[in-house]
């Protein structure tokens, strides 16, 4: 049998030296493992026990003395809380308190502070004193502004009234000068009255305008709705501007219309009326609307001169019809200034208190032009079917 140790060939499973080498070997280790025993059992005796180093009783202690310490904190945070809230309170009564101190106090100063009748009477009046002070510069401000204007604009009388040295005659004399002549002429007039009206602060029965679509570069007469008093020409924007034609129709009326009656030069002429008799309602609205501007800053004797009402014609000094007259005694007007739609001065107006019929300025012109060069009343209400006349929807 084969020693499983030290694989020699014996009779027994063991042989007696292995079995020996085998004892001691478990004999040692008992003893080695007692010492480790009595090792840990002479620490963990110390550690008990407490010794140079704290043990568990003294980490169980400061573990209860940490807990303590805690605890007191969070006593202390809630205390100081409680203690916070109620100074907090007292702060808000304490500020309320001052607050209604000082209301009163408010109240006392102002029932103190009250003036009497004659203090705010000398009040008012310095006020009132001021706005007038306020009002002279205003009014001195727009007499220098219109009067420069007309003065740039050249305003002046030679042989008759011009503009920028270009003659703008009456109305029915239109068709007596080159058709570029009278629109520069027109255009530097409706130019003019834009610039007062802004200087002025006046807003006009028919204001200039310059559309932005078919007759761009041509200005158009349109309606102010709310200064107007008449239906008649709320719907619709006149051109002014004089149709290069107008002058071959003077010069085929003074030669005899009838004899181009049928051809093709008699309805070109016949086209060319119609839309001279819309630029005439143009200037007829341009001049209306310049007669109430002069009529606001206090020129009189405003109106339209009638052969036939001789009481009417004697108290006319200057006719509706003669734009560049009005607006050279506008800029004339001691009255200049003064009376304005805008606040500013004490004269602001509200209603447009003018008693030009328009319809009349119209008539008055188209009857000149009849008186003039002929033609019938009939159709002189009819629309233009050239460029004459806009409809307001599509200009807007």
């Amino acid at each position: 049998m084969q020693c499983p140790v030290c694989e020699s060939t014996r009779d027994k499973l063991y042989c007696p030296p292995c079995l020996q080498e085998g004892v001691n070997g478990h004999t040692a280790m008992k003893h080695e493992i007692a010492g480790q025993v009595a090792t840990a059992r002479a620490t963990a005796e110390r550690l008990l026990e407490g010794g140079d180093a704290p043990g568990a009783t003294a980490w169980r202690e400061l573990r209860a003395a940490v807990a303590a310490g805690e605890a007191r904190v969070a006593a202390l945070r809630a205390k100081i809380a409680r203690v916070a809230d109620e100074a907090a309170r007292i702060r808000a009564s304490t500020a309320s308190a001052a607050t209604v101190r000082l209301r009163r106090q408010t109240l006392e100063d102002a029932m103190r502070a009250v003036p009497s009748d004659e203090e705010v009477a000398a009040r008012t009046a310095a006020v009132r004193q001021q706005q007038r002070e306020v009002g002279k510069r205003i009014i001195q401000a727009r007499k220098v502004l219109v009067r420069e204007a007309v003065d740039v604009f050249g305003v002046q009388r030679t042989r008759d009234w011009e503009i920028a040295g270009l003659e703008l005659p009456p109305p029915d004399l239109f068709r007596v000068h080159p058709s570029a002549t009278i629109n520069a002429a027109l255009v530097h007039t409706v130019h003019l009255v834009s610039l007062l009206m802004s200087y002025l602060s006046l807003a006009l029965p028919f204001e200039p305008a310059w559309p932005s679509g078919t007759h761009i570069g041509r200005p158009v007469m349109g309606p102010n709705v709310p200064l107007l008093a008449t239906k008649k020409f709320r719907d619709r924007k006149h051109v002014l501007w004089m149709s290069s034609t107008a002058p071959a129709l003077a010069r085929s009326r003074k030669g005899g219309f009838s004899v181009l009656r049928g051809s093709a030069l008699a309805a070109v002429l016949a086209r060319s009326a119609s839309k001279h008799r819309s630029t005439l309602t143009a200037f007829a609205l341009l001049a209306h609307s310049v007669a109430y501007l002069a009529y606001t800053q206090g020129v009189g004797g405003i109106g339209i001169a009638d052969a036939s009402e001789e009481d009417v014609a004697e108290g006319v000094l200057v006719s509706a019809t003669n734009v560049l007259e009005l607006i050279a005694l506008t800029a004339e007007s001691s009255d200049l200034g003064v009376r304005a739609h805008e606040p500013g001065t004490t004269q602001t107006m509200r209603h447009i208190g003018f008693g030009l019929d328009v319809n009349k300025v119209v008539e008055s012109v188209l009857a000149a032009e009849r008186a003039r060069w002929g033609g019938s009343d009939e159709g002189q209400e009819e629309l233009s079917e050239g460029w004459d006349m806009l409809d307001e929807e599509k200009d807007s």
